[in-house]
């Protein structure tokens, strides 16, 4: 029995996402959202939940989780509440 192929499953040409270009890579190069990888390793930022904002972290520790990823725990600043950053170290 033939089945019909979806419409998106045919070749098309790619699309140009206006100012953005796509890399080699397939990953797009938006240079206004970069993240300066020249920041020190004290200023991790993570989420407080009690003040709802984004806070740099004070007494940053770093962690493994059990499965092999790095994390970063620490206090707020502000509230003093234990934050925690997943993937950051």
């Amino acid at each position: 029995m033939n089945k019909a192929r979806h419409r998106s499953a045919t070749l098309r040409e790619p699309r140009t996402v206006g100012p953005v270009d796509l890399q080699p890579s397939g990953r797009a190069d938006i240079p206004e959202l970069r993240r300066n990888k020249l920041k020190e390793a004290t200023d991790v930022e993570a989420y407080c939940l009690k003040c709802r904002e984004k806070r740099e972290m004070s007494n940053e520790e770093q962690v493994t989780l059990k499965n092999g990823r790095p994390a970063t725990k620490g206090d707020c600043p502000v509230c003093g509440t234990k934050m925690f950053r997943i993937g950051k170290s």
